[in-house]
């Protein structure tokens, strides 16, 4: 259910984040620096959880949280950075939960250096 203009979201279950990975650094000094980046964008309600996983394992540290933006139709955007040293062959995900989502959405990058 998407919004109609002036007609509030919360009338609406909720509206299914999109949710785009990319790498946002390729720093020919440090090879295995990897920085990635995930924005979660058009969603309803704002609460939404990002977080990423390396080879199937959370990760914390290197994790950076922007804000949490509104868009001008009541719905959001957010974004969640991972700077972290990556080795061949290594798997990162993305992973997405939010309430207008049954399971988890998962976007996943293998690194080969």
């Amino acid at each position: 259910c998407l919004p109609l203009p002036g007609l509030h979201p919360s009338l609406c279950p909720g509206v299914q984040p999109a949710v785009t990975i990319s790498p946002t650094k390729d720093d020919p000094l440090s090879p295995r620096t990897l920085l990635l980046c995930t924005m979660a964008t058009s969603f309803y309600p704002r609460e939404i959880k990002v977080q990423w996983l390396k080879n199937g394992q959370e990760v914390t540290e290197g994790v950076f949280y922007g804000e949490e933006l509104q868009n001008g139709d009541w719905t959001y955007e957010s974004q969640v950075m991972l700077e972290n040293t990556t080795q061949h062959g290594d798997v990162y995900t993305s992973q997405v939960e939010h309430a207008s989502l049954e399971v988890p959405l998962t976007h996943r990058q293998k690194y080969l250096i």
